[in-house]
């Protein structure tokens, strides 16, 4: 009996084990699209138009209207180690500028070098509304799930 105990501590002990070390495993996350080299310098030099674009390479990621029509396509690589924060490790930006008619402007390829050197503004933009205090939040939860009053029905015609 105490051979078949000992016998199940050790394939417990080494499956717990085995399932620590298996959730330690990094996890590589690819999202968005990522333009080969060679398909930016085919983008490059044959000055695609937006529909040429898309059937070469798909929609963008995200568009911008403001200071020209230009589209962008971004491309990250995370690693996540069990249940820490996912860390960032390649991000690239190619940017693609359109002339008002839609034909092609110029390319540019930004990568996590050049996106580290853009400068934020430590500005805000005030919003509309005001802040509750806390007795308002109180009283805005009592309302919230309070039980409706139930009113006494009656007979029609009664």
């Amino acid at each position: 009996m105490a051979r078949h105990m000992n016998l199940y501590f050790r394939v417990t002990s080494a499956l717990l084990l085995s399932a620590c070390l298996s959730s330690c495993v990094s996890n590589y996350e690819y999202t968005g699209l990522k333009i080969s080299s060679e398909n930016f310098d085919k983008i490059k030099k044959s000055r695609m138009s937006q529909q040429d674009l898309i059937e070469f390479v798909g929609s963008p990621t995200f568009s911008s209207e403001l200071g020209g029509n230009t589209w962008y396509y971004v491309h990250t690589v995370t690693d996540k180690v069990a249940f820490f924060r996912p860390v960032l490790v390649d991000e690239e930006v190619i940017a693609i500028k359109f002339n008002t008619d839609g034909s092609f402007a110029n390319i540019k390829k930004y990568t996590q070098d050049d996106i580290n050197n853009f400068s934020f503004s430590d500005e805000s933009t005030p919003t509309l509304g005001t802040e509750a205090n806390p007795i308002q939040q109180v009283m805005k939860n009592i309302q919230k799930y309070s039980v409706p009053s139930f009113t006494k029905k009656t007979q029609p015609g009664g």
